[in-house]
């Protein structure tokens, strides 16, 4: 996809940013989408991993598009990071420091929702629990909560 980066856009490749920024918010939708069914199903360990990628589909498209930052910022951002950081760490930092400049209550909301949501999906996806009806179930108004706080800074 590196054609597809926007650092140096152009009235061309404007078009592609608009096809990522729709292609992020559908793969968004569609995570939400698939946590409400799992719920209507009573499948509730996988409804929190479901939910955070809900959001970090939007938060990549933040990344992406306002930050106009690409694959290559992240990679930089891991190697020059002093501890041991990944792609989820760098981008929510990222992120937050974003919102935070513009609003800082937005910005610590998403900051400590986003890690409540986190730890939800790390407990569900690599522990040996099962998540409860009441876990899932926040775990859904925790994204619906940074979405809706994410959808404010993506322009």
């Amino acid at each position: 996809m590196q054609w597809l980066s926007n650092k140096n856009a152009t009235n061309g490749n404007y078009i592609c940013k608009n096809i990522i920024m729709n292609v992020f918010a559908k793969k968004s939708s569609d995570m939400m989408d698939a946590a409400e069914v799992l719920q209507d199903s009573s499948c509730f360990t996988s409804i929190p991993h479901c939910a955070y990628y809900a959001c970090h589909q939007i938060v990549r498209s933040i990344w992406f598009n306002v930050l106009g930052k690409d694959e290559d910022d992240i990679d930089n951002a891991i190697s020059n990071s002093s501890t041991r950081t990944g792609v989820h760490e760098v981008l929510n930092n990222e992120i937050t420091q974003h919102i935070l400049s513009i609003n800082q209550n937005d910005g610590l909301s998403f900051k400590n929702e986003i890690a409540k949501l986190k730890k939800l999906r790390i407990d569900a996806d690599y522990q040996e629990i099962v998540i409860n009806q009441n876990e899932a179930t926040k775990a859904i108004n925790y994204a619906k909560n940074i979405i809706r706080t994410l959808n404010n800074y993506q322009q």
